[in-house]
């Protein structure tokens, strides 16, 4: 045969490969010319056939791989350390993983020692160990123990979980009071990256809307945000009951002090801060670096609303657990970890074309017929129409409120 060509198709969404059923007309040219224009090339079912449809899948493979080399200097297809480069080049990098954090009283007889390392294990068996040794002083009581998941992520434990102790200590009981309100968060995924590169263009600029996105998306632990400007007097914008010359940010993720240091560092002087649009306002007295001065910093965390999904769908191909397959790409869509789909951030409208669209994304094979969704925490009702949410809201899919059906 004679050596192979790939050919590279250069347009605006970068470098782009030949449809395979081009590839494979070449390949069978070649078996015609090679073998004769008696031989059959189109019938799969063939010795011959096999061979040519072998041969066209490892040219598409090789040129795909190519073809994604090409791309990573496009920061919109860029993965890995490629587009770690592009996120250093503007002064950023990929959020990386952190852990959950839970504070732990012990209970036990006064003079015992407990060594920094102690291990217990929550309901789910997440393993948790001691950041620090502790001495039981002679009210018997040591508070406010802080223990550090061992794997990175969101986990969450309520108050007054069940613990157990990995390696029992006698006499000792273990508690936590409250909620754990620091929690992890996993390495963004290539996805994720390439979304939070597009948030923070505006890193290195000051004293505009960009340029306060940009700063506070860039803090630890944030997510997504909103953002609105009333650049007059006082007014209604959006719902918003917003003061004279003030920003309003609606923030999911991240420490109030990091956020609130993004947000003096990046705004114009001056400019007043409006809240309380949501059910959870928040009010951060920040030290200014510069001046030392104590200014109150305000924005909003999102009220979640919890929304209902139910997918219709037909299998073009088996799918193996076609259910849990469906609901992991719903969430994986939730999550964010759909090249080009937001997913679910701060005041995005919860779109079933989107869902639907990253279903198909994900798993070609499965086919939506009719996708749905509801407001559950507003008692609403299936629909095939998005779903608007106010600046001030965030939308949650968990896995029990997915349906997913035949038909």
């Amino acid at each position: 045969m004679t050596a192979t060509v790939y050919n590279f198709n250069l347009s605006t969404a970068g470098v782009v490969v030949d449809d395979t059923s081009i590839i494979q007309a070449e390949v069978q040219n070649e078996y015609s010319v090679l073998f004769g224009g008696d031989m059959d090339v189109t019938s799969p079912s063939t010795p011959q056939g096999l061979l040519i449809n072998a041969e066209t899948l490892a040219r598409v493979n090789i040129a795909n791989n190519n073809a994604t080399l090409a791309n990573q200097i496009n920061p919109n297809f860029a993965g890995g350390v490629f587009l770690d480069s592009i996120l250093s080049l503007m002064g950023s990098q990929r959020l990386t993983e952190t852990f959950s954090i839970v504070q732990i009283t012990y209970t036990a007889t006064p003079a015992t020692v407990i060594l920094s390392g102690f291990q217990i294990r929550d309901t789910n068996g997440n393993i948790w160990l001691s950041s620090d040794s502790a001495t039981i002083p002679g009210g018997g009581v040591v508070d406010s123990v802080q223990f550090q998941c061992e794997v990175p992520g969101e986990i969450v434990v309520s108050a007054l979980s069940t613990w157990v102790q990995v390696v029992p200590v006698s006499g000792l009981s273990v508690t936590n009071v409250a909620d754990n309100s620091n929690t992890g968060t996993l390495e963004q995924s290539d996805a994720q990256a390439r979304l939070f590169r597009l948030n923070t263009l505006f890193l290195q600029g000051n004293a505009s809307a960009g340029s306060i996105i940009s700063s506070v998306s860039n803090a630890l632990g944030v997510s997504s945000l909103s953002f609105l400007e009333n650049d007059g007097v006082a007014a209604t914008i959006n719902g918003i009951s917003m003061l004279a010359n003030s920003i309003y940010l609606c923030v999911n993720g991240g420490t109030s002090e990091d956020i609130a240091a993004a947000m003096t560092a990046s705004k114009a002087s001056g400019i007043a801060y409006t809240n309380g649009a949501s059910s959870t306002p928040i009010t951060y007295s920040y030290s200014v670096p510069v001046s030392g001065q104590l200014i109150d910093v305000k924005f909003d965390r999102p009220d979640t609303i919890d929304i209902g999904v139910k997918a219709t769908i037909k299998l073009n191909q088996p799918v193996q657990n076609y259910i849990t397959t469906v609901r992991n790409a719903i969430l994986s869509y939730a999550a964010g970890e759909i090249s080009g789909l937001p997913g679910l951030t701060v005041g995005q409208s919860v779109s079933p074309f989107e869902i639907s669209s990253a279903i198909g994304i994900q798993y070609p094979q499965v086919y939506v017929t009719k996708l749905e969704v509801q407001n559950i925490t507003a008692s609403g009702s299936l629909q095939t129409i998005q779903i608007d949410l106010n600046l001030w809201q965030i939308a949650q899919i968990q896995a029990s409120n997915i349906l997913v059906v035949i038909g």
